[in-house]
């Protein structure tokens, strides 16, 4: 025998352990050896139910995962324990409960890691000796009460309204700043044009007064000579006393208080006094210093308001303590020094770094941060104020900034300045805030950056936020509208994506975006006149980051499904008509790309969140058919094929396995989707045999068990009618031929049809127990259908070449051949009554029954025309051609011309009724059924119809039956 790969299978000896076979070839002892266990050795995911647990504060949750675990001791696994799965999920069950125990409600959701860990190292302490490891645990879905959920909403819509008011206030404070930055730039300038009025006002009174120093000094030596004449003492007395006099003349007009000397009318007096001091200083200074002192005389008696020596000395000393605070305290002068101090280390990043050490000391970081990282980034182009430099002020601007890299990108200098910044963030982290706020409105100058500069920008970006120091929200700055219109947002956000790619890996890159949920903004980076999925999928293509594009596609998705479950569960609030809820959810779904097996499941979700379910078992089963049984036209528009139906039922076992109350329910629930045609025979067969989910997989397979040996059984009432009506019109000495075809099936031939077909042939031998029934039995081995249907048979069906007519025309062809390796049958005509024509007159096709469901009896009566104008070309060729290759009739009564008028000139609800109302193997072809179950054929008549590609098991379920054949 044969072992598959990854599966161990244990061997017992009479009844004893005696190995474990490994795969590939072994040699068994038939009857004494026996196959007792068979471990799959694959990785298998095990549902953890959903259940509740208590924290330590008190809340109580439901909580479900998913455990990963993996056979590594088959003998273990066979022997440990009875039940592995159940064993283990329990056992995590447990540790669950025990490890929410320990943390809070708010560690929940940060410790969901931490809490993955502890889960699996306690499983697989205590799964050792079932020969079990478990390789991880993940918590899938926590759901809180009602009432904490509620609370923890507002938490958070307090929250959102606490930065919405922040950002409102950062805005007012950002206008207030900028309103005072412009005042403060005006009175800037306004004082700058003052003292330069000054400057100049000051200039000209300088030249005025040396213009009246000399000619003052003119003056003073003609008084000197003059003074060397003899008469010379008297003219200065007298022009003492005349300036003495004049001097009385300007008393009081300035002031109301005077200090005046005793004798103020004796003239003679003073001037006497005056010249005294003259003789006294002439004698003992000279000529030279008596005219320095009649010049002191005269400034004090002519001009004693000023004294212009000292007035220039304190200018002097104001201006210089200006310019010493004017690189502390300006703006302009913060950035002279700046830049000076940059220009001086060059391309030197220690020297820069060291620099700007030191000048936080001597600069006001804190107030001019904001001109700091410009300067940094642009080189002095941003002037203060957060406008852009105009080409005057180059002057201003320095080489050694991140715009002044090599054009050609060199990821390593640009991570020399990602170090620059780092060091003087973290030396002064109050600008961390401000480079924040800083890079948005670098951001937005982009426009006017030439595209070298961008790039250097676009990898610095990348840098800065793969290092923390701004958040990726940033970017968002740019989906300015003046930047999306000119396609220079999007082509920067793909630059940093790129370059973050290409260092870094698309997983740190796709780790982030998805952190900090960008991908959900991305459509806003595009401009409206290009906003279409073909475009934006196109930027990303060509740039090779279709990781991105898939997982915004991943996110839009998600985004509209949650948005179809919540229109869905509004429109049934509103009660619309489940005809109005189709076509929504069908628009919705198609304009959305949402397939009809992720719809179904939503539908299925929103259901049954509506009502309140009964906590108790016995009750909620009847309340869960009566619930569901009102929205199954609802359920049946979005299963047409398979897929959708076979998600469906997984579903409802998923549900019916975390809801403990529903365990029980499944059954019931599957009956009614069967029996409105939910879903399909085929599917609940499929499922039953291989597609089933592993959550509670023995419990549902068990409760479905009867049902699905009942589908097995089942055959249609059409050939059982012909029979019966057949042998009241033989004579009861010939014997009737029972033609039963059947495909082999993983070595066996217990098809369908096969088992019906003994069933129905014992109600026969009881109804007509005179007669001689041959059940011929037709078994076509693999290798005989796949040579006869390239010798012969796909010659007979051409022109045809659909999967159905490949799948009919074999099947019809050995019925036809009627033989076996001991009996052929000898009938020429009789023996090959068919069923044809039954199903397009009666109704017995499912799209019959959805045609009545979606259109009445009108869409019904239509379909049914439109089924019966089609047979002749459709059906009747092919089948002439495959049953004439071996020289036998094809007799079809169905379509004999008084049956059909007669069918033809009925209602349609006097030969059909496919309604709800009616379960599957009632309704449909009601007239025939009537007919059956008066001859007394009580089980036929009850009997689904099954078609002859499935019933024979030639048809593969998977396969579209409308595509073409690759077998023909």
């Amino acid at each position: 025998m044969f072992v598959p790969q990854q599966e161990a299978w244990v061997v017992e000896r009479m009844g004893k352990f005696h190995r474990i076979l490994e795969p590939g070839l072994n040699v068994l002892i038939p009857v004494v050896d026996r196959v007792k266990y068979v471990q799959s050795l694959k990785e298998i995911a095990v549902d953890i139910p959903k259940q509740s647990a208590i924290t330590s504060d008190n809340v109580t949750l439901n909580i479900d995962g998913v455990l990963y675990l993996r056979i590594v001791d088959a003998y273990l696994a066979s022997y440990g324990v009875e039940d592995p799965e159940f064993a283990i999920t329990q056992l995590a069950q447990t540790t669950m409960r025990s490890e929410l125990g320990k943390i809070s409600l708010d560690k929940v959701f940060r410790e969901r890691e931490n809490l993955n860990v502890s889960i699996v190292d306690s499983i697989n302490k205590a799964s050792e000796a079932w020969g079990m490891t478990c390789l991880r645990y993940e918590i899938r879905d926590i759901k809180l009460p009602p009432r904490v959920q509620e609370a923890m909403q507002m938490q958070v819509e307090a929250e959102r309204k606490k930065r919405a008011a922040i950002l409102e206030s950062e805005g007012i404070r950002e206008a207030d700043i900028n309103v005072a930055e412009g005042k403060r730039k005006s009175r800037i300038l306004a004082s700058e044009a003052e003292r330069q009025e000054q400057i100049n006002k000051a200039a000209g009174e300088a030249a005025a007064i040396l213009a009246v120093a000399e000619a003052r000094a003119g003056g003073l030596k003609l008084v000197a000579e003059a003074l060397k004449n003899d008469l010379g003492p008297n003219a200065a007395s007298l022009s003492i006393a005349e300036q003495y006099v004049t001097a009385f003349d300007k008393l009081a007009k300035t002031n109301n208080t005077l200090i005046l000397p005793s004798n103020v009318g004796d003239v003679s007096n003073l001037v006497t006094q005056a010249m005294s001091i003259y003789s006294t200083i002439s004698k003992s200074q000279g000529t030279h210093s008596t005219n320095k002192t009649y010049k002191k005389l005269d400034e004090c008696l002519i001009s004693p308001e000023h004294n212009y020596a000292e007035i220039f000395s304190d200018e002097e000393e104001r201006k210089k303590h200006k310019e010493n605070e004017k690189e502390r305290y300006d703006p302009v002068g913060f950035r002279d020094a700046i830049i000076s101090g940059l220009d001086q280390c060059g391309n030197n990043f220690e020297a820069i770094s060291r620099f700007l050490d030191g000048a936080g000391n001597k600069q006001d970081y804190r107030r001019y941060g904001e001109s700091l990282f410009d300067i940094l980034i642009a080189g002095g182009i941003l002037v203060p104020g957060g406008t852009l430099s105009q080409e005057g002020e180059a002057s201003h601007q320095t080489s050694a900034c991140i715009f002044s890299a090599p054009d050609e990108i060199n990821v390593e200098i640009m991570k020399s300045w990602e170090q620059v910044f780092i060091k003087l963030m973290r030396r002064y982290k109050y600008l961390e805030k401000i480079f924040q706020d800083e890079i948005k409105k670098v951001l937005m100058f982009v426009k006017y950056f030439t595209p070298a500069e961008r790039k250097k920008l676009s990898v610095m970006v990348y840098l800065w936020i793969s290092n923390g120091s701004i958040p990726f929200s940033a970017v968002l700055v740019l989906s300015n509208s003046h930047l999306v219109k000119d396609h220079l947002a999007l082509d920067f956000l793909i630059e940093v994506f790129k370059y973050w790619r290409q260092d870094k890996g698309v997983n740190s890159l796709h780790s982030s975006i998805k952190k900090s949920n960008i991908e959900s903004h991305l459509m806003s980076f595009v401009p409206d006149t290009k906003q279409s999925q073909v475009y934006f999928r196109n930027a990303f293509q060509e740039n090779g980051l279709e990781e991105i594009l898939k997982l915004y596609n991943d996110q839009h998705q998600q985004q509209a499904k949650k948005e179809l479950q919540v229109m869905l569960a509004d429109s049934l609030s509103e009660n619309k008509p489940q005809r109005d809820i189709i076509a929504e959810l069908r628009e919705f779904a198609a304009k959305e790309n949402i397939q009809e097996h992720e719809t179904v499941c939503i539908i299925w979700t929103t259901v049954m969140d509506i009502p309140e379910w009964s906590k108790k078992e016995e009750l909620v089963t009847d309340q869960a058919v009566r619930h569901l049984k009102q929205y199954t036209s609802l359920f049946s528009a979005f299963t047409q094929s398979a897929r959708p139906e076979l998600n469906l039922l997984l579903k409802v076992q998923e549900y019916c396995y975390s809801n403990m109350t529903f365990m029980r329910a499944f059954q019931k629930i599957i009956m009614l989707f069967y029996k409105t045609d939910v879903i399909s025979e085929q599917v609940i067969l499929k499922w039953y045999k291989q597609d089933y989910s592993v959550k509670g997989k023995m419990m549902f397979v068990d409760q479905m068990k009867q049902f699905v040996e009942w589908l097995q059984n089942a055959e249609e009432e059409n050939c059982a009618v012909l029979a019966l009506l057949t042998d009241k019109f033989v004579e009861k000495t010939r014997p009737i031929d029972l033609i039963n075809v059947a495909f082999e099936k993983e070595g066996s031939y217990n098809t369908p049809d096969r088992l019906t077909g003994l069933s129905t042939l014992s109600e026969l031998q009881i109804l007509c127990p005179e007669r001689i029934w041959n059940f011929v039995e037709v078994n076509v081995t693999r290798q005989e259908l796949d040579s006869c249907r390239a010798e012969r048979i796909s010659d007979l069906i051409y022109p045809l070449k659909s999967i159905l007519d490949d799948s009919l025309g074999c099947a019809l062809w050995f019925a036809s051949r009627a033989s076996t390796a001991t009996y052929r049958s000898p009938c020429r005509a009789s023996e090959d009554v068919k069923r044809m024509g039954a199903d397009e007159l009666f109704g017995g096709y499912t799209k019959h029954r959805a045609a009545f469901q979606k259109r009445g009896w009108q869409g019904l009566h239509e379909i049914l025309e439109e089924d019966w104008q089609n047979l002749p070309h459709r059906n009747l060729a092919r089948d002439d051609r495959v049953v004439s290759d071996h020289g036998r009739q094809l007799r079809t009564p169905y379509l004999d011309e008084e049956v059909v008028d007669f069918i033809q000139s009925l209602n349609c609800w006097d030969k059909t009724f496919p309604s709800n109302e009616l379960p599957q193997g009632i309704g449909e072809k009601i007239l025939l059924r009537t007919l059956a179950n008066y001859l007394d054929l009580k089980n036929a008549a009850r009997l689904k119809k099954r078609a002859l590609q499935f019933g024979s098991r030639i048809a593969n379920p998977k396969e579209n039956a409308h595509e073409t054949s690759l077998r023909l």
